[in-house]
């Protein structure tokens, strides 16, 4: 259900792929943070490369299930809490700023940006 409600934000220009990749960033860094932990050492912890938490959060690799699901059960925690829609009005805030954003480029209001222009705008 949660899925399909965010699904829904497809209508106003999101790239779902890479704003639920956003938001794992975010709130593993946050998590993170929050424990004191240096990204080296948790991805040690979690027996991986020593970049591999610092390249999630700085979108430099994308996850598979169980990566999320190791570092869900390192913070005790769901999946779903990493991957999920926005939660916090911090996050709520950053979908509004990134929306806004795309608008701007686009001249569009909830459309991505885009390099061609409409056949209704050209006449």
């Amino acid at each position: 259900m949660r899925w399909r409600r965010f699904a829904l934000m497809r209508g106003y220009g999101l790239d779902i792929d890479y704003d639920i990749r956003e938001l794992v960033a975010m709130r593993v860094k946050a998590l993170r943070k929050a424990r004191g932990e240096s990204s080296r050492a948790l991805s040690r912890q979690l027996g991986y490369g020593h970049g591999f938490i610092s390249e999630i959060e700085r979108l430099q690799r994308e996850t598979s299930y169980h990566a999320l699901w190791k570092v869900a059960e390192h913070f005790n925690t769901s999946i779903d809490a990493l991957v999920g829609p926005p939660r916090t009005l911090a996050e709520h805030q950053w979908m509004i700023q990134k929306v806004a954003a795309r608008a701007a480029v686009s001249g569009r209001p909830g459309q991505p940006a885009s390099g061609r222009r409409s056949r209704s705008t050209d006449e």
